[in-house]
């Protein structure tokens, strides 16, 4: 896929006209640019070479294939079944696809078998020169062989013989301007009664061989013709304008802009989406802020883990219990699988998509801390994660800190007792406010967190009958997440009784802590958000730990929201993230218009009023690791694009890791991520990855700003005792 990239006003343009197109009424209709910042047109044109991993070009290695470099040729060789190519065809003709190859291993005997979009096209010799394609309509194709067990068959080239000459595509501030063959695909979930309007103005000097198309493609429908110039004779009467339905009912559509034959480009103009106007969600109502508003991380904390979420009867009664009395969301997500960049996003309501170690810079947004200052709230933090820090910049509007409470910054016990520090302080600053003053305090514990060490109460007994002796502090974890050292299955069975051995005991101590608060406070004052950073993995997709990943067991954190006589206890199924509840804290206290790529408000959510469903789609990035590794993925289905740096495609670390680029999974019948559906002709994929590439551009161009960090030999030393800075 040919990756589109608007130059910097272009970008802004496109933020400015689809603000302001998005919510244009026109009588009884709502008009949207069909150009906008939030979505990634596709261009295909044809290409004679296939691109190695990672592309995103028009012919590529899709999945199934293991890259190295080797006298400056980077050499792909199948390492699993079917081993997939992507090709783009812009018109119906048979093409030969050749090969050089280098063969490493083979069987005695067998054939490759070649399959275009699922269908048997071919039987190959094992190491092949070339395959012959079917004619094949406009589109992108996979294209799978499946060589026999025991095949090292390497690539270093691969190309057609034939291929269109590739057309020019420029989306312009009001008009998407195309010439030569070349198709543009604009991928949208649109609701009934939705229509295309625009105009076409032809080439000035027009070639015969030339033409311009609409193909509109429904979900589970074939394309059909809906604009056409030079006109048929039937349709002449038309004119330039179109005016056309895209969906009679709720669903994914493609519209495609088609070009063939060289010359001079034809102008699309005034490309507008218009659907029926339905009366606007009222605002929504949201309670006066109460006296002590207290957010509360546990790090590393996974929502499997937590009772009510899959963890067990009495994994975690005291969440438990809030759950049962507030409202617990069960599909809630963190935007990033490590500390420093969801936290950024907490306290800005933005994404994160730099590098995982800058410090936000003092000009940023206002943080939530600032807000709460300004409308008269006390505050303070208190993290035992040195990535919480001032540091880092995100402790601005934060009148009290205090590092002692950082791990490892003080005296030793047998177990990881951070909590009871950071508890031990939240209590002292509580009890030296004046008792009409409001207060607003972040409690960040090290829980469950490595070190994976809790005191010895809170360890099963079954531990004892495991064949293992392994250590659950960070320079362990970190050593098997690399390879050094490996686990059986009894260690991991330990390390994973650690972990809920450690959440148990922060369990216990954040009851210790509320008992305290609410001897000082009614009930009804305190308003308790109880959620994680991301989660952890424990050989889920291979490998420990965080941050190389985005699959469930990163992003899925629980989310519990304790509000006596103001919330009723019920529980949200819908899709939600942190950037929602960064809005519904600040909307406590500060009025907010989300803007593009912001949260919405869960209040309507926590009040169980009015019709607010779930997210459409959801988005996350691994900014700590080079290159990035970013997700979109909606109730359905989820796509992980993962670049990364030179050639380290994939995801995970170590062991863990995996070398594809591209990542596709049907969530409906694949909840555990384990099948890659890479290059699948689906539209919902394709309507990932254009929200998705343009996630990451816009994410990029709207960054809260960040500076270089400077530590001191103390936070570094936090920070590796946590199984940072390796």
């Amino acid at each position: 896929m040919k990756s589109l990239r608007l130059p910097s006003h272009r970008l802004w343009w496109a933020l400015l006209a689809g603000a302001a197109l998005s919510c244009q009424p026109r009588g009884d209709l709502t008009a949207a640019a069909l150009v906008d910042a939030l979505h990634h047109p596709d261009i295909l044109t044809e290409a004679r070479v296939l691109d190695f991993l990672p592309s995103l070009g028009p012919n590529r290695f899709v999945h199934g294939w293991w890259g190295w470099r080797e006298d400056h040729v980077l050499r792909m060789v199948p390492y699993e079944q079917p081993a997939r190519l992507e090709i783009t065809s812009l018109s119906s003709r048979p093409r030969t696809l050749k090969f050089l190859t280098k063969v490493h291993r083979l069987p005695a005997e067998g054939t490759v078998e070649v399959r275009v979009d699922g269908r048997k096209v071919a039987e190959l010799p094992l190491d092949p020169s070339s395959v012959e394609l079917p004619a094949l309509p406009v589109g992108r194709y996979p294209v799978d062989f499946i060589w026999p067990e025991g095949s090292e068959v390497g690539i270093e080239k691969a190309e057609f013989e034939q291929a269109l000459p590739a057309g020019q595509v420029r989306i312009g501030d009001d008009a998407v301007i195309q010439s030569g063959y070349s198709a543009v695909d604009f991928v949208r979930r649109l609701p009934a009664g939705t229509r295309l309007r625009g105009s076409f103005s032809p080439p000035a000097n027009a070639r015969s061989e030339q033409s311009f198309q609409i193909l509109i493609e429904r979900e589970g429908e074939a394309a059909e013709e809906v604009f056409s110039w030079p006109p048929s004779w039937w349709r002449r009467w038309r004119g330039p304008s179109f005016d056309v339905p895209l969906r009679s009912t709720e669903g994914l559509v493609r519209i495609r802009l088609l070009a063939h034959g060289t010359g001079e480009p034809g102008r699309w103009r005034e490309l507008t989406i218009t659907t029926p106007a339905t009366p606007p969600e009222p605002a929504p109502v949201v309670p006066a802020a109460p006296k002590l508003v207290l957010l509360y991380v546990m790090d590393a904390l996974r929502a499997d883990a937590v009772g009510h979420l899959g963890g067990g009867a009495q994994a975690t009664p005291l969440l438990d219990r809030l759950a049962a009395e507030g409202v617990t969301f069960v599909d809630h997500q963190s935007l990033a699988p490590n500390t420093l960049p969801s936290t950024k996003t907490l306290f800005t309501g933005r994404p994160v998509l730099e590098s995982n170690r800058k410090r936000l810079s003092r000009q940023g947004p206002p943080l939530l801390a600032e807000l709460f200052q300004q409308a008269g709230y006390r505050t303070a933090l208190l993290s035992g994660n040195g990535y919480v820090s001032d540091f880092y910049g995100v402790t601005r509007g934060f009148e009290h800190l205090d590092r002692g409470v950082l791990y490892e910054f003080h005296p030793k016990t047998t177990y990881n007792d951070n909590a009871e520090w950071v508890h031990r302080a939240a209590l002292d600053w509580l009890r030296g406010l004046e008792p009409d003053e409001r207060a607003f305090l972040y409690l960040h514990t090290v829980h469950p967190h490595t070190p994976y060490s809790p005191p010895a109460e809170f360890v099963a007994p079954a531990v004892a009958d495991l064949d293992s002796t392994i250590s659950g502090d960070s320079d362990t974890l970190v050593r098997l997440r690399q390879g050094e050292i490996e686990a059986s299955q009894d260690d991991r069975e330990r390390l994973a009784t650690l972990y809920r051995g450690g959440l148990a005991y922060n369990d216990r101590e954040l009851d210790r802590l509320l008992n305290e608060i609410l001897a000082r406070y009614a009930a009804g004052e305190v308003l308790l958000v109880v959620t994680s950073d991301h989660g952890e993995e424990f050989f889920d997709h291979g490998g420990v730990l965080h941050g190389y990943t985005l699959y469930r067991d990163q992003l899925h954190v629980p989310l519990v929201v304790w509000w006596p006589g103001t919330l009723a206890p019920h529980r949200v199924e819908a899709a939600t993230d942190t950037q929602d509840l960064y809005v519904t804290l600040r909307r406590l206290v500060s009025e907010y218009e989300p803007q593009l790529l912001a949260g919405r408000s869960l209040w309507p959510l926590l009040l169980d009023s009015g019709s607010v469903g779930g997210k459409e789609i959801r988005f996350a990035a691994a900014p700590g690791v080079p290159g990035g590794i970013f997700a979109a993925y909606s109730r359905g289905r989820k796509l992980v694009w993962a670049p990364r740096k030179g050639s380290q495609w994939g995801v995970g670390d170590g062991p863990g890791r995996t070398h594809e680029a591209e990542y596709v999974f049907d969530l409906r019948t694949d909840p555990d991520e384990a099948n890659n559906l890479a290059g699948d002709s689906s539209m919902e994929t394709d309507w990932l990855r254009s929200r998705l590439l343009a996630w990451i551009e816009l994410g990029r161009a709207l960054q809260p700003g960040s500076e270089d960090a400077e530590l001191d030999e103390a936070m570094e030393s936090n920070l590796r005792a946590l199984g940072y800075l390796d």
